[in-house]
């Protein structure tokens, strides 16, 4: 890997991971305000009109963000940049034009069918729920662009005023009493905001730059275009968003809160970390890489070194929130303690998901996201499970169905992809950090029963983290190639691990 694209992905993604992490502590906020504000059958409703905008936003989408990751991307290293404003511009349109035509077409069943519509408590919201999606379709664009330019430093300001902001006006809609509307009103304008700010520094970047003209090939955006449209809109059915829905169903608006609060906290917890934060930079990479190189050895290694990254932070992090988990919820969110369990479960077969995470990086490189489509045939295996378990064991049949299906994903993602290119584990590395991470659960256990609030747990965390670092320190999970590859961008020994 170059020096200077070495440096880009690598600084991006400390970059990103800075604004990221400020924006996830002012988000931990926001949920807390939340759930202090709201009931749980009312958090339950929220979650079920904010699932139904992420359908609309699948709908609408049609893939375009993964084109424009992957393309983009490619027409940059050629610098084409009259191709790339074609390609972001058009997606915007499309998106804008059939965000228009499904919502009035909603508006219109919701007045046909209100009984079917009122069962999920979607009637004042099923118009609006098509507006936010077509909002974040469009926000969504946005970030996949400044992902394939490695311009992180504007999308990171502005996502963390936009986190601000989230936060201000939720907590000025419930002070003046507008309950769900004003928080779902509070959400349109943020993703507005966010369209408009992204909008200004795109055409800063695009326009007026010299352009090299390159060969358009449109049937290769349709091809890999609609797969990637067919994968996301089936993975409404196989992730856990479809579940709320079932659980409401079943179980009622209550659990459904309940449910949706464990979802929440193992997402965040997830997408957290800094390997994740990584995963469009890395694809980024990945594909100006290949288009310079065409070398799937050179693929190969960047993917053994993306998951000893991720094992890197998620082992230690997830084994830790296993332990504390029940502790955190009872000092922040006492009215969730049903949840705990539930996300035990989930965070267990979080694990899975995040390693499938560098196998789509791989196959959307090489354009067989078709494997990406066979791999949501675990819808055959989700929906009816999560049915049986959900009305014969309540949420923690949920939670199985849910966590078995990540597994089911990974294998099937995993035995498709190694028959396009050979790609192998770094398993020895996944052994060391393993046992580093157990060492971590050490201090955690003596010092757990002390923990009572916020400044006890910073200093759990704090100890941790030194405790972590330390024996990473001394028993180093990565390479000499490793390190040198990562110490690049900063041309000093800083990642000695």
């Amino acid at each position: 890997m170059q020096n200077n694209v070495s440096r880009e992905v690598f600084l991006s993604t400390i970059y990103n991971y800075i604004g990221t992490i400020a924006g996830y502590i002012i988000s931990f906020f926001t949920l807390f305000y939340l759930t202090k504000s709201l009931t749980i059958a009312q958090f339950g409703h929220c979650s079920l009109i904010l699932n139904t905008q992420t359908f609309f936003f699948l709908i609408l989408s049609f893939g375009l963000p993964s084109v424009i990751l992957r393309y983009v991307s490619e027409y940059l290293v050629k610098h084409d940049y009259r191709t790339v404003r074609k390609i972001m511009w058009s997606s915007m349109g499309i998106i804008m034009f059939f965000g228009v035509l499904v919502s009035i077409i909603m508006a219109i069943l919701a007045r046909k069918f209100p009984g079917t519509v009122n069962r999920f408590f979607l009637s004042q919201y099923l118009f609006l729920a098509v507006v936010l999606g077509m909002l974040r379709a469009e926000v969504r664009i946005c970030e996949a662009a400044f992902f394939a330019f490695l311009k992180q430093g504007y999308k990171i300001f502005f996502n963390v005023l936009g986190a601000l902001l989230t936060l201000f006006l939720f907590v000025f809609s419930i002070k003046l009493g507008f309950g769900l509307l004003g928080i779902i009103l509070s959400i349109a304008v943020v993703d507005l905001f966010l369209v408009v700010a992204y909008i200004l520094r795109i055409e800063l970047y695009t326009r007026g730059k010299i352009s090299i003209p390159s060969k358009i090939d449109l049937n290769r955006y349709f091809t890999y275009g609609i797969k990637e449209y067919a994968t996301k809109v089936l993975s409404f059915f196989w992730d856990s968003k479809i579940d709320g829905y079932i659980i409401t169903f079943y179980l009622g608006a209550s659990l459904t809160g309940i449910f949706y609060f464990a979802v929440t906290a193992a997402t965040t917890l997830a997408e957290s970390m800094p390997s994740s934060l990584m995963q469009s930079l890395s694809q980024s990479v990945f594909t100006r890489q290949y288009v310079k190189y065409e070398n799937q050895k050179e693929l190969a290694y960047l993917f053994s070194l993306i998951n000893k990254l991720k094992a890197f932070f998620v082992f230690p992090v997830f084994l830790s929130f296993l332990l504390v988990i029940d502790k955190i919820v009872i000092i922040f969110f006492n009215k969730y303690t049903e949840s705990i369990l539930i996300f035990q479960i989930l965070l267990i077969f979080m694990i899975f998901y995040i390693f499938a995470m560098p196998l789509r990086s791989i196959v959307a490189v090489l354009e067989r996201n078709e494997i990406l489509l066979w791999g949501s045939a675990v819808i055959l295996y989700k929906i009816p499970m999560t049915i049986f378990l959900t009305k014969n064991y309540g949420l923690i049949g949920t939670a199985f169905a849910v966590g078995t299906s990540f597994l089911l994903y990974f294998v099937v993602q995993f035995f498709l992809t190694r028959r396009v290119i050979t790609i192998v584990y770094p398993w020895k590395a996944f052994y060391k950090i393993f046992l580093n991470s157990l060492v971590v659960c050490i201090p955690i256990l003596f010092i757990k029963p002390f923990v009572k609030d916020m400044i006890s747990v910073l200093i759990l965390i704090l100890i941790s983290v030194a405790v972590y670092l330390g024996i990473s320190f001394l028993h180093k999970p990565f390479d000499d190639y490793d390190r040198q590859m990562l110490n690049k961008p900063f041309k000093r020994i800083l990642f000695n691990f």
